[in-house]
């Protein structure tokens, strides 16, 4: 079954949930939740169509029998709205349990059987898809080159979720050029598989060759090509992914590869503008999110099969909210409304998931829809590195703090070149009350890239937390000098200034954050400087139009000890209540 549920598997996981199909139970984080008999029934038939229209008649013959004199339509809708109740559900805005207005009803979730449920310990073994090699030295191609070996990852990523991990594109990019060897590949990723591809197109055609390598025996597993019109590129994609997993599975692996749902055949001119957006979107600058965002709506114009699009439209808007490019007034209405349309036109794609998870932890403060969203996208793909990173922030905002060090050292073994994610674990760490641990794994991020500005910024806040000011401001004056003003280090720059006793400049740097011309500087940088400085009633002020305005850093109010001055203040409390953190 394309939802990866057997008829053997009888303990269904579903977000927060199991159900329990033998005893009728439902378990939320695994305490019983009271329900009737109707309403679990109704579970069990949505459960085994995931995402397909389950009628009321068909809801009708399984829970009454044909002779019994009911009022049917009272007595349905009864029993959904306690399935609704049981699972905190909502039919305005829901979670699990869609209406389809005259025909029935349709379970959003991404069920699992127990026992396959992604964990945050992760023992597969792994697989790299190195960049694909632009044969003809065409710049024209790069795009190409770069969107195929993004789209193999994702691909490989969903057909080997149960069986291998699938190294991240940002962390195989740097093969792209220069000394590729297998030996290097896998001591510096740690894999186990290479995939190694090449792409050529000339005069309308297209060939694509690849393959497959064991590191350890330096072995050829397996090996082919394919031929045809440039039209056809993208089918060739699709089915070069297919055919190595199931060379992975047939020779390699034990059982676990999981069918991707029937897709119709790629559109090639939307799929080639959805390929040139991922190309401008991987550079994060303001540039290429607004290019991006342009090629990715010409792909949704150009055709039918345009989820992946609407994905990148949302990706796009999410990604540049968090580098200042976009206000948050203007940046979650247009996520959200691309993110649906893209879960409208698949259901299963990770990303939709993963944004929408975004958006309910950053902007929505729904603690338990957030959670809900990142698990289906890990169910999806257990492999995708930037749902790990994303679940870690949530989980250490809440409070989980054993959880988020497990769930961002797990996407740093899938993405061991990304040095976001090692800034992001010196947070976490920090944020964990452990920021000696916290220095260590920013130390990594240095060696990697020492021009890195992300990671003096996340050294800088260890510091601080080590009651070691001084020092701190000289990290995140080096974060500085390499990274042209981006307010967050600024802010961390201003408030070491202040600790250290260099008031004048901590109120230098609040005048620079108030007169910058960026598009979107948050409101929660300015109440750091503010409350450093001891003005607790403004910097209460300033969260509080913070929290108005949705600025995203508003939920790491109750994890970030910088915030440890303002715990007393009755509106900082008042403030807390209100966004609702989870006890």
């Amino acid at each position: 079954m394309r939802d990866g549920v057997s008829g053997r598997e009888r303990v269904i996981r579903f977000g927060v949930f199991e159900a329990d199909l033998d005893s009728g139970e439902l378990r939320r984080r695994g305490s019983r939740v009271r329900m009737q008999d109707r309403p679990f029934r109704i579970l069990a038939a949505l459960i085994a169509r995931p995402n397909e229209v389950v009628t009321r008649q068909e809801l009708r013959e399984t829970l009454w029998p044909a002779d019994t004199f009911v009022d049917f339509e009272h007595g349905l809708d009864a029993a959904v709205n306690k399935l609704r109740q049981a699972l905190g559900d909502s039919a305005a805005s829901p979670r699990f349990v869609e209406t389809i207005p005259r025909r029935g009803y349709r379970f959003l979730a991404v069920p699992f059987s127990s026992g396959s449920a992604p964990s945050l310990t992760d023992e597969r073994r792994r697989l790299a898809v190195l960049p694909f090699s632009n044969a003809t030295a065409d710049p024209a191609n790069e795009p190409f080159c770069e969107g195929l070996t993004h789209e193999m990852v994702v691909r490989l990523g969903r057909l080997l979720r149960k069986s291998a991990g699938v190294i991240a594109t940002r962390s195989v990019a740097r093969y792209s050029g220069g000394d590729r060897s297998p030996e290097r590949v896998g001591r510096e990723l740690g894999v186990d598989w290479i995939l190694d591809g090449t792409l050529r197109r000339v005069n309308g055609r297209v060939w694509i060759g690849a393959q497959l390598i064991e590191v350890s025996g330096r072995t050829l597993l397996w090996a082919d090509s394919w031929e045809g019109e440039a039209s056809d590129e993208f089918a060739l994609q699709r089915q070069i992914a297919i055919e190595v997993a199931g060379s992975l599975a047939r020779d390699v692996l034990p059982p676990g590869v999981d069918p991707l749902p029937a897709e119709p055949p790629p559109e090639s001119r939307s799929r080639e503008l959805y390929l040139v957006g991922r190309h401008w979107l991987a550079r994060r600058t303001p540039e290429g999110f607004k290019t991006a965002l342009g090629y990715f709506r010409d792909a949704v114009a150009a055709g039918s099969d345009c989820g992946p699009a609407l994905a990148g439209i949302a990706e796009t808007y999410v990604l540049g909210l968090e580098y200042g490019v976009f206000q948050p007034d203007e940046a979650i209405p247009c996520a959200k409304e691309s993110m649906l349309r893209a879960l409208e036109v698949d259901p299963l794609v990770p990303a939709g998931h993963r944004i929408l998870g975004f958006i309910r932890h950053r902007h929505d403060f729904d603690w338990e829809g957030a959670e809900i969203s990142f698990l289906h996208a890990r169910q999806l793909n257990p492999s995708c590195s930037y749902t790990l990173h994303q679940y870690a922030e949530f989980l250490s905002h809440v409070g989980r703090n054993d959880e988020a060090v497990a769930a961002i050292r797990l996407a740093r073994r899938l993405d061991p070149h990304a040095l976001v994610l090692g800034a992001e674990e010196c947070s976490i760490l920090v944020n964990a009350g452990r920021p000696e641990e916290g220095l260590r794994a920013v130390g990594q991020v240095h060696e990697m890239d020492p021009g890195y500005p992300v990671a003096y910024n996340s050294h800088a806040r260890a510091l601080l937390a080590l009651a070691r000011p001084d020092d701190a401001y000289a990290a995140a004056g080096r974060g500085l000098e390499r990274g042209s003003l981006i307010p967050a280090i600024q802010a961390t720059r201003g408030v070491a200034a202040a600790r250290s006793g260099r008031a004048d400049e901590a109120r230098r740097v609040v005048g620079d954050l108030e007169a910058s011309e960026r598009p979107y500087v948050s409101r929660v940088h300015l109440a750091r400087l503010h409350a450093a400085l001891g003005r607790t009633d403004r910097a209460v002020s300033l969260l509080e139009e913070g929290y108005r305005r949705r600025d995203a850093e508003i939920t790491e109010l109750r994890c970030d000890p910088e915030w440890l001055v303002l715990h007393d203040h009755p509106g900082f409390q008042s403030l807390l209540e209100r966004l609702g953190f989870p006890n």
